[in-house]
């Protein structure tokens, strides 16, 4: 039993006498309004250090500096002496070969839309499932919103999953082809304050099919970055 919920991703519904379904968008506003409770996120200008482990790969650091009113990222990730420096500038690249510039647009992206969330939800392209479902996920009783993508946007279905209490981000889990069960779910545990930001502390990485753990990201310590 413990392995079939395991492949199932320890997802169960709750009895229907305890389900409770609410509108998304409305459960989208209260999650915003736990983590952004300024309204801060599109004008966000903040720096924040990240230490990347695995289970078999060294430990590594990533210095990460978002300021979206000036269209600027820039991170610095340090794996012993090897020290690299990925950079955008309001669409300028800092590398002029083609695989670092790819590789600074993928690291961008993928770094404001974690730290990001929830607020990304909003973004043009998310198609939200109108109506949410009770669930355990893991041990924790959770609100689970289902979201796509426009194919311009993306392929992957994303599931969130909000305590129902306070409707922080718990976890969150992502699928390329769902129906065989692929992609990886992200437990998130404690927060930081990033310029006002409640960003996820830590983030653990699980393989679907199998619940297998593939690293983790812990965010070390934040800071203004308008001064860069």
């Amino acid at each position: 039993m413990r392995n079939l919920l395991m492949i199932l991703g320890s997802v169960l519904l709750f009895p229907a006498n305890l389900s409770a379904q609410a509108w998304a968008k409305d459960i989208l506003a209260s999650s915003i309004g736990y983590h952004d409770p300024e309204g801060k996120w599109e004008q966000f200008s903040g720096a924040f250090t990240i230490e990347v482990t695995s289970k078999d790969k060294p430990s590594f650091t990533r210095e990460v500096i978002i300021n979206l009113p000036q269209e600027y990222f820039e991170l610095i990730e340090t794996r012993g002496d090897d020290i690299k420096t990925y950079r955008i500038d309001k669409g300028a690249y800092a590398a002029k070969d083609s695989l670092t510039q790819a590789r600074t647009l993928k690291l961008r992206d993928y770094h404001t839309y974690l730290y990001g969330l929830p607020m990304k939800l909003k973004d043009p392209g998310a198609q939200i499932d109108p109506k949410t479902e009770r669930v355990i996920f893991h041990g924790k009783e959770s609100i689970r919103m289902r979201v796509t993508y426009d194919p311009s946007v993306g392929s992957d279905t994303w599931y969130f999953y909000f305590n129902p209490e306070n409707y922080a981000l718990i976890a969150y889990q992502f699928y390329h082809n769902e129906a065989i069960g692929d992609g990886e779910y992200i437990l998130l545990e404690e927060l930081e304050s990033v310029e006002g930001i409640k960003m996820p502390k830590i983030r653990s990485w699980y393989y679907n099919n199998d619940g297998s753990y593939i690293g983790t990201d812990e965010l070390l310590s934040g800071r203004d970055s308008s001064n860069r």
